[in-house]
């Protein structure tokens, strides 16, 4: 963003889809950490939103994009929710397979940026700008507030899935 540019909040609605529709291919959308861990974790509340959603996605309504700081996240999560480091890289090794690595460039295009950013957490100003980097069409988090200053359409994974046709 361009020094003494304004942030514009962009709350997509329905109506949309046929925005999404129209974007050069392949649509890539990013899942935020919580996804990811609703995804894996069955015991999360959570869960059947996230493996909807995940499956949507995989099966060809856009490519899933992961940063890499969320998966030292993940990991260390899983690992102290199900008390076992195998379990753990065995669910990250399964997610690399359907959500691939995207690195965050913490040397320079990212981290710069993020430090500055307007907002709350690092972690996320770090998630937003690789969004915006990558040009991707969404980011799809249970925390939307994180987000508030991106220009990427920020969704609700329930959103997403009603955007996509799948409902929840």
């Amino acid at each position: 963003m361009a020094k003494g540019e304004k942030n514009v909040i962009v709350r997509p609605t329905l109506d949309h889809k046929e925005a999404l529709d129209e974007l050069v291919e392949p649509r890539r959308v990013l899942l935020d950490t919580n996804v990811l861990l609703d995804y894996l974790d069955a015991r999360r509340a959570e869960h059947d939103t996230a493996r909807r959603l995940v499956h949507a996605l995989i099966s060809g309504a856009a490519a899933l994009v992961a940063p890499a700081s969320s998966y030292k996240d993940v990991y260390y999560i899983l690992r102290r929710s199900l008390g076992s480091e195998p379990d753990a890289r065995e669910l990250l090794r399964g997610l690399i397979e359907c959500v691939p690595i995207t690195p965050v460039d913490l040397w320079g295009s990212d981290l710069a940026p993020s430090i500055v950013s307007d907002e709350p957490d690092f972690e996320d100003a770090l998630v937003r700008r690789l969004a915006e980097r990558e040009g991707l069409v969404a980011i799809v988090t249970r925390d939307a507030s994180a987000f508030r200053g991106s220009c990427v359409p920020v969704f609700d994974p329930r959103e997403f899935l009603a955007l996509l046709g799948t409902g929840v």
